[in-house]
C-alpha cells in the first residue's frame, strides 16, 4: 500500500515554534486520529526529525553490518518463499 498525497494530511505533533509534522490518513475517524495524535505526541522524542538527531546515537548500536571473510567473495542467495504465498507477492 502506497499512500497518495491526496489521501494523507500533515498533522503537527510538536509546538507552533518547533513543528513536528507527521502524515495521517484522511480516512481515519476523528476518534482514531485523536488517539494517533496523542500517542505520537507522547513519544515524539523517539523519532529522528532531522539528520542532527542521528549524531546522538552510537553507530555500533544502530548501524547494520554484514561480516564477511576477507578472502571470500560475497554472493546473493536465491529468494526463499513459501509457495503458497507466491501468488500474493506478484505485482498487480
Amino acid at each position: 500500500m502506497v499512500p497518495t498525497e491526496k489521501g494523507v494530511e500533515d498533522v503537527n505533533i510538536g509546538t507552533a515554534d518547533q513543528p513536528k509534522l507527521v502524515k495521517l490518513s484522511k480516512t481515519l475517524s476523528p476518534e482514531s486520529k485523536a488517539k494517533y495524535v496523542k500517542l505520537l505526541s507522547k513519544f515524539f522524542d523517539v523519532f529522528a526529525w532531522d539528520y542532527s538527531d542521528f549524531k546522538l546515537y552510537d553507530k555500533n548500536v544502530i548501524q547494520h553490518t554484514i561480516h564477511i571473510k576477507l578472502d571470500q567473495k560475497p554472493f546473493k542467495q536465491n529468494l526463499r518463499i513459501n509457495p503458497k504465498l507466491l501468488p500474493s507477492t506478484r505485482k498487480r
